[in-house]
């Protein structure tokens, strides 16, 4: 059975309550499943099980499904992509933002320009590699359009070399956008891509669904499936974790 389901891309979605799912004559086991496939894990849909006790008519727990819709994102901490380096403006960039004037101690002074340098990262980013799907997709339909051109006047060596630089282009971008979501879906073995950026956008999508707080116990033991609820059960938890603050 595990076969087959990794076979058709199906795992279980997160579950609560009864551990095992099938009881008779005190032999337990898990028959009973609740799986999302590949097609789930795509849209960024989410989702949590709950297995209730059987009761006295049947040895299978019912499984309660609650559907949460779209993940709702909130700000997450700021990332270096390594593909920026790449870039023939990034050495400049560093040269004239880094050397900010700031006084304090090394570790402040580092941690300062710091920040101010993410603020120029972030409008470099925005300038060279927002949208960088489609502008990939683009670049690469241009170029094949020129170079349909090209294929009914060969004898236009200026075009020809406008083909060349549209290549480098195209080849930087697609490389960009690749590297993006290799590093977005934090995933090393790139022989299974086979060059293949859906197949990273795939894996970010899966990763924030696999890594949303569906549920979560309080310290009185009930649930709660709120996204709000949730967050500020982590922050009372982590608030308190080291003692309370003295007035």
């Amino acid at each position: 059975m595990v076969d087959t389901c990794a076979l058709l891309g199906l795992e279980d979605i997160m579950s609560t309550g009864c551990r095992f799912t099938w009881t008779n004559r005190g032999t337990s086991s898990k028959f009973d499943r609740a799986m999302i496939n590949y097609g789930w894990f795509t849209k960024g849909y989410i989702a949590s099980t709950n297995f209730i006790p059987s009761g006295a008519y049947s040895d299978h727990s019912p499984a309660v499904i609650i559907l949460f819709g779209n993940i709702v994102f909130y700000p997450k901490p700021f990332m270096f992509f390594n593909f920026w380096r790449k870039h023939e403006r990034f050495n400049k960039l560093v040269e004239e933002n880094w050397a900010a004037n700031v006084r304090g101690t090394t570790q402040f002074v580092l941690a300062q320009r710091g920040n101010f340098f993410k603020k120029h990262l972030k409008e470099f980013n925005f300038k060279e590699f927002s949208e960088i799907s489609k502008r990939a997709k683009e670049v690469v339909e241009k170029l094949e359009a020129m170079q349909k051109m090209a294929d009914n006047n060969t004898s236009n060596r200026a075009f020809r070399d406008q083909i060349t630089c549209q290549k480098k282009k195209t080849t930087y971008l697609e490389n960009s956008e690749r590297n993006y979501y290799i590093q977005k879906a934090k995933f090393k073995h790139l022989l299974l891509s086979d060059r293949s950026t859906s197949f990273f956008h795939s894996l970010v999508n899966r990763n924030n669904s696999r890594n949303y707080i569906a549920f979560l116990y309080r310290n009185d033991g009930t649930i709660t499936r709120d996204q709000e609820d949730t967050i500020q059960e982590f922050v009372s938890y982590y608030s308190t974790l080291l003692g309370n603050k003295i007035e």
